[in-house]
């Protein structure tokens, strides 16, 4: 079943678990509209997004969210057009921003080199890397996440961040002797 909520967020619910695990027939993913989805600039196929918490989609998403419907390993659609900024929340000045990539080397020397991410258009299935900005409280019982209830109200939004499932995996290394 569809269920539109706002311009800013929609939420596509499926039977299954969008685990992305189990046979070809197995139900589609979930479908996240972002009211920015970006391209991230340090590897080549992963994406994030951030999704709007509005009156309409609050009750929805935290049902979403309390099944694991975001949670690792999960399989999810992103969908949107870029960084919206009717719908952006106020106090996100960066939109995309940039990834700040750490390296120490064997010396101990530190270095920092800051990438620029792009806004992305389009819809890209993604296996989650990473969730954020979800306000939890200590475990319930028969839930996967249990919502903070006294926060969730005023959060405006969430992300979601992982790698695209369609993307090409790289080479396994042979072991053994050469």
């Amino acid at each position: 079943m569809k269920i539109v909520i706002a311009a800013a967020a929609a939420v596509t619910l499926v039977a299954g678990s969008g685990s992305g695990s189990g046979p070809a027939t197995a139900a589609k993913p979930l479908v996240l509209e972002a009211q920015c989805l970006c391209k991230l600039g340090h590897k080549p196929h992963w994406y994030k997004a951030h999704v709007a918490l509005t009156p309409e989609s609050r009750d929805k998403l935290k049902a979403v969210i309390e099944a694991g419907g975001v949670g690792l390993w999960k399989t999810v659609t992103l969908k949107g057009a870029g960084c919206n900024p009717a719908t952006f929340p106020a106090g996100f000045k960066e939109k995309c921003g940039d990834t700040s990539i750490f390296h120490k080397a064997a010396d101990g020397k530190e270095t920092w080199k800051s990438v620029p991410n792009e806004e992305f258009s389009g819809a890209v299935t993604i296996e989650v890397q990473a969730n954020g900005g979800i306000p939890t409280a200590p475990a319930t019982p028969g839930k996967e996440v249990t919502i903070d209830e006294k926060r969730w109200p005023e959060t405006p939004n969430f992300s979601v961040m992982g790698t695209d499932v369609n993307a090409p995996k790289p080479a396994k290394k042979k072991k053994g002797k050469s």
